[in-house]
């Protein structure tokens, strides 16, 4: 290659790494928003091999407050609503975790410890409960490990970034099926 071809090539590579960091970098468009509180408290290691984690995993009790339940509200004006559940927060493997992670927050109990939250729920109840726009009372809605997984992508946007969102969404899309069937055995 000539030289003046050698100089395009790496400046067009460097513009294209440019483009990339910066839309990695890129908040994501929030699809709704969290309403209402709830409790995480630790739990012990009998608790955490009860609901179905290895021993040593470091896991939480999520239960919304009773007054002002935790719900997702989203864009579309349905709100969702999730049951008490023992979580590991995201189930993200320490190697990973433990990588310089400019780009996303992959903390199991980190910015997106309520997503995860709501994920396990659905995970462990196989739905969660909804009040669809218009309506005044909650109804029970099932779920499939798809939707279950749709729903947590539009939970992670909220404070999300564009690369981290799809990063733990496809994640979860991947190797979220043993931990979907383990609870489906359950039932």
């Amino acid at each position: 290659m000539s030289l003046t071809v050698n100089s395009i090539c790496l400046l067009l590579a460097k513009k294209a790494a440019d483009y990339a960091k910066n839309w990695m970098q890129k908040s994501a468009r929030p699809r709704g928003h969290f309403d209402g509180k709830y409790i995480d408290r630790p739990v012990d290691n009998v608790a955490a091999v009860q609901a179905g984690y290895r021993s040593g995993t470091p896991c939480r009790f999520f239960f919304p407050d009773i007054l002002d339940p935790f719900k997702f509200c989203h864009e579309s004006g349905n709100k969702y609503l999730f049951e008490h559940v023992v979580s590991d927060g995201g189930s993200i493997p320490k190697l990973v975790r433990d990588m310089d992670n400019a780009w996303a927050d992959l903390r199991p109990f980190g910015r997106h410890k309520a997503a995860f939250y709501a994920h396990d729920s659905m995970y462990a109840e196989g739905g969660c409960w909804i009040m669809l726009v218009g309506k005044t009372e909650w109804t029970w809605l099932s779920l499939t490990q798809a939707k279950a997984d749709l729903l947590l992508f539009q939970m992670l946007t909220v404070g999300g970034r564009k690369a981290e969102c799809f990063a733990i969404w496809r994640a979860v899309r991947r190797f979220g099926r043993w931990a979907w069937r383990r609870h489906r055995q359950r039932d």
